[in-house]
């Protein structure tokens, strides 16, 4: 990934943006460095049909782990445990 400072997008803006169109490969523009642990702050730029692509994946991860969870919930036994090592032998029946 191509890495900008904010003076150099702003000077490069045009170049930037038909790179962007033609190779599709998301641009990072820095703002300031953290001072925890050294790294980046900033911000990805990239295509919207990129974006789309990956919102539509994260949205299909979120639907596949709901379904995971309520397949998971229903085919378990709902007996509340009666103290904490039956809700650990619970657990680790799995």
């Amino acid at each position: 990934m191509e890495t900008y400072t904010p003076t150099n997008f702003r000077k490069y803006q045009h170049t930037i943006f038909e790179n962007l169109d033609k190779t599709k490969k998301p641009i990072e523009i820095t703002t300031s460095r953290t001072k925890e642990n050294g790294a980046n702050k900033g911000y990805v730029l990239m295509t919207k049909d990129v974006y789309q692509q990956l919102t539509a994946l994260q949205s299909e991860q979120v639907r596949q782990a709901e379904a995971d969870i309520r397949h998971y919930a229903l085919s378990h036994d709902p007996k509340t445990p009666e103290n904490e090592s039956e809700m650990e032998e619970w657990l680790n029946a799995d």
